[in-house]
């Protein structure tokens, strides 16, 4: 019995860092699926906000954004949407689609459209930010629009916007 027990306890010491280095090796290997998928995710998002950054910035100037609009109705811009349906989170399909759907109603010169769509792009940069590992951000969509938006904060309160989270103004040091 000696000897058996001589050769069991290595066998299972054997077996069990094997089974350990499968394990292992599995879980290195999703993680790299996932990296690679978060830096795929990171260029298509960016593919996707495109033509949203180009209207903020002829807003300011007054710019004409038809040649922009055109694009994002091109065959060009749908294959980076369906590469977003099929690899962005649900989340951010969700928030993306709800954007478009009031893009495609049209948004009106009045202010609760522009609001609302200012809300949803929003709320699409902040599921984007998700998506990309800052899943537990404190954020909400309004703070994802204020580095473009001057005074968003009082345009935001002049709406009666609820926000999620109220955050002190800043001091300088």
């Amino acid at each position: 019995m000696d000897w058996l027990a001589a050769l069991l306890v290595p066998a299972l010491l054997g077996f069990g860092g094997l089974v350990g280095f499968a394990v292992k090796s599995r879980m290195e290997e999703q993680q790299r699926a996932r990296e690679g998928l978060a830096s795929e995710r990171r260029k298509i998002y960016a593919d996707l906000l495109d033509p949203y950054i180009r209207i903020f910035a002829l807003a300011k100037d007054k710019g004409d954004t038809g040649d922009i609009e055109k694009h994002i109705l091109s065959s060009e811009y749908r294959k980076t949407a369906l590469e977003v349906v099929l690899v962005g989170s649900d989340e951010a399909v969700d928030a993306y689609n709800d954007l478009m759907q009031t893009y495609f109603k049209g948004i009106s010169s009045s202010t609760s459209s522009q609001i609302e769509a200012l809300g949803r792009y929003g709320h699409l940069l902040l599921a984007i930010r998700k998506s990309l590992g800052h899943g537990a951000t404190q954020l909400d969509e309004w703070d994802m629009l204020r580095h473009m938006i001057t005074d968003l904060d009082e345009v935001v309160a002049k709406a009666g916007i609820q926000r999620k989270r109220r955050r002190s103004p800043r001091t300088s040091p």
